[in-house]
């Protein structure tokens, strides 16, 4: 068998996959529903390890080759795990985090090793968590961002990002311009400074569906106009990723679902929206890493609708995409590569 080198995950027909991986982004191995039974929403890699989160049998679960993979049923998130980011707590210790929703209280879920895990009550900041990630602000300092809502179907209820320095304290930050928060991640600008970029819905007119922030703290709305439309939670913008473009400059690829299912971006800023042969529905997962013979490439999942297509790949630095099914998944919620850029 390939070593895994990307693992989807999504949804799956009824007798299809939640959890795909492939070495090459072309020829994909389904692994059945056994991790995951309903779907899986989140997928992240680090010092050996993959873990991914879902709904189902399990909500958290864990794999060294990606293959095999070990579940730890619905103890530490009860509903559904949805996110899942690595980074380090207060001290520099390494930290895994997922988020998603509970009704024992907990909302989030933390481990040093991805395998013992703890669960916590942040239903003071979240009542649901939908993305999250972790980056160093240009000083150095280690700065989580999640992305959520306090009920989704109170839209506009604050708090819809925080910032937290461990992982596990999280202070929410009101200074946002977003009705939902669906999403969150970590890169740079075309100055080559730190940037977190947070997706998320806009319901009300003045509001954005991508925002931006030099600090995780302080944000500022940057895109009102490509993923709008919408006025229901989960629409707007979905997930973002950070990578490069053909010729090596940085670059920012977000998708989404209201009229294009897909933006690109120089700077996290500026934003363009593109047509792309692939899913004509919603954009949900976006990555950029290395395939199995060291090229750069970008993954983008959504719901293929009458294309078929689940998920689109470029080879050209996000210029021209191809779009392609995956046999059993009828829609990618997350990518993660074993080697990615941040």
């Amino acid at each position: 068998m390939a070593p895994v080198i990307m693992v989807a995950g999504g949804g799956a027909s009824a007798s299809g996959h939640t959890i795909s991986t492939s070495s090459d982004g072309i020829t994909w191995n389904g692994l059945g529903k056994t991790v995951f039974s309903s779907t899986c929403n989140g997928v992240a890699y680090a010092n050996g390890l993959w873990v991914a989160a879902g709904q189902g049998i399990n909500t958290i679960a864990y794999s060294n080759n990606g293959n095999t993979w070990t579940g730890l049923s619905t103890t530490y998130l009860n509903n559904f795990g949805w996110c899942v980011a690595y980074g380090k707590d207060a001290s520099g210790v390494g930290l895994w985090v997922v988020g998603g929703n509970s009704t024992n209280g907990n909302t989030m879920a933390t481990s040093s090793n991805g395998t013992v895990w703890r669960g916590y009550d942040v239903s003071g900041v979240f009542s649901q968590i939908w993305g999250l990630t972790y980056g160093t602000d240009n000083s150095g300092v280690g700065v989580w961002v999640a992305a959520g809502c306090q009920s989704i179907s109170g839209i506009g209820t604050f708090p819809i990002v925080a910032s937290s320095p461990d992982g596990i304290t999280w202070t929410p930050q009101t200074n946002t311009f977003m009705d939902f928060g669906n999403g969150a991640a970590y890169g740079k600008d075309d100055s080559g400074q730190s940037l977190w970029v947070a997706l998320g819905t806009k319901y009300y007119g003045t509001n954005y569906s991508i925002m931006s922030s030099k600090n995780g703290k302080t944000w500022v709305g940057v895109n009102n106009t490509i993923f709008s439309g919408y006025n229901s939670a989960y629409k707007g913008a979905i997930g973002a990723a950070y990578g490069k473009d053909v010729s090596g400059a940085g670059l920012w690829i977000a998708v989404g679902n209201a009229g294009k299912n897909i933006a690109t971006s120089p700077n996290g800023n500026t934003w363009t929206a593109k047509t792309t042969p692939g899913f004509n529905l919603s954009g949900y997962s976006v990555a950029y890493g290395q395939d199995n013979l060291g090229n750069w490439i970008w993954l983008a999942g959504g719901d293929g609708g009458t294309a078929g297509n689940v998920m689109i790949k470029s080879t050209d630095g996000g210029n021209t995409w191809v779009g392609r099914s995956i046999t059993g998944m009828t829609q990618i919620l997350c990518i993660a590569f074993k080697s990615s850029l941040v």
